[in-house]
């Protein structure tokens, strides 16, 4: 299982797409449907700014509801999720 950390309240996005929710999809090169945690089928999706639970220092944008987005706990994922590294922020126009 992989799980994560939310750590949106830490983010200032320095790219210039205009959510992060689309720098997700521009960088994942796939349409997000669902929320990653592993029981939700929410579709309100938004680009949440996680860290891997066994890894503090790499910064990832994954996809998350709403509800999902707030929670501070750690979250347990789908194994189908995609991770797009913040460093590609840098390859943002």
């Amino acid at each position: 299982m992989i799980k994560v950390k939310n750590i949106n309240a830490l983010n200032t996005r320095q790219c210039s797409c205009e959510s992060t929710f689309e720098h997700l999809e521009m960088h994942s090169n796939t349409t997000v449907t669902f929320c990653s945690e592993i029981y939700c089928l929410n579709k309100d999706i938004e680009g949440a700014y996680v860290q891997k639970v066994d890894n503090d220092e790499d910064w990832f944008v994954i996809p998350l509801c709403k509800l999902h987005c707030k929670i501070e706990e750690e979250i347990t994922l789908v194994k189908t999720t995609v991770f797009v590294p913040v460093e590609e922020t840098d390859l943002c126009e």
